[in-house]
């Protein structure tokens, strides 16, 4: 039995605008086969990502950011990539008491699994089960 892979993928300008840009592209492809509760996290944590990568990435004015979301079964991998520096995702043991700093631990909340894979590109993703009806705490 082979199972169904659907690929998703945009491209958004490396601006303050970027972060609704992709919510916009990915709402509209996915929000037809997710839940209302299981959409809004997906795409919070897709917003919190490319925030980041406008935020982080250091990139030419001109460039942009890569958004690609596959659905392999029941299984939506959402991946972030830019051509920034990297880094390495290290979760979060202190509290913090400002608002900044705080994406990476909203998509670890919200996600099955989360990472960032390097190469020539920044690949920062995470994977939510699309049958799953509740946030991770």
């Amino acid at each position: 039995m082979s199972v169904a892979t659907l690929h998703h993928t945009v491209k958004v300008p490396s601006t303050v605008e970027a972060p609704r840009y992709a919510r916009r592209s990915v709402g509209g492809w996915i929000s037809d086969r997710v839940p209302k509760r299981t959409l809004d996290d997906v795409l919070l944590a897709t917003s919190e990502l490319v925030t980041n990568a406008v935020l982080h990435a250091e990139a030419e004015p001109q460039s942009s950011i890569r958004v690609e979301v596959i659905e392999i079964g029941r299984t939506l991998r959402v991946c972030v990539i830019d051509r920034g520096h990297g880094f390495d995702w290290q979760p979060s043991t202190r509290a913090r008491r400002d608002e900044r700093g705080l994406g990476l631990e909203i998509v670890r909340r919200v996600a099955e699994r989360c990472g960032v894979n390097r190469n020539s590109q920044n690949c920062v993703w995470f994977e939510v089960d699309l049958r799953r009806r509740f946030i991770r705490g």
